[in-house]
């Protein structure tokens, strides 16, 4: 198992439109396809920007790269995203870590 963090840096006064479209369409999406996310967070940095912290469990690199793209395309998410930003773009930016677990690690 790895697991994938990610964090994202929203636009300011944005935060609480991200969550709403991950509480409701992303997170339906995202079980229609078998995604498996293990936690979420916010946070703020040290330069003020609110930020959106994730993990998701996948199998392998490959399982992966096939999930990620098969939500990229989907005909739904393409809606949702365009929907709720008709204002403009929700995140100035994300980083992605892929976490591999220690032999002493609760999660495996």
């Amino acid at each position: 198992m790895i697991y994938e963090l990610r964090n994202y840096r929203c636009h300011p006064g944005k935060l609480d439109a991200v969550l709403q479209r991950f509480e409701g369409p992303t997170l339906g999406i995202w079980r229609r396809m078998a995604f498996r996310p293990i936690g979420f967070w916010t946070a703020h940095s040290e330069d003020g920007a609110d930020l959106l912290i994730y993990i998701v469990a996948w199998h392998s690199a490959a399982e992966r790269e096939a999930k990620w793209a098969e939500f990229l395309a989907d005909p739904e998410w393409k809606a949702v995203r365009a929907a709720s930003e008709t204002d403009g773009p929700l995140l100035a930016s994300f980083t992605t870590t892929l976490l591999s677990p220690t032999s002493f690690s609760a999660l495996q």
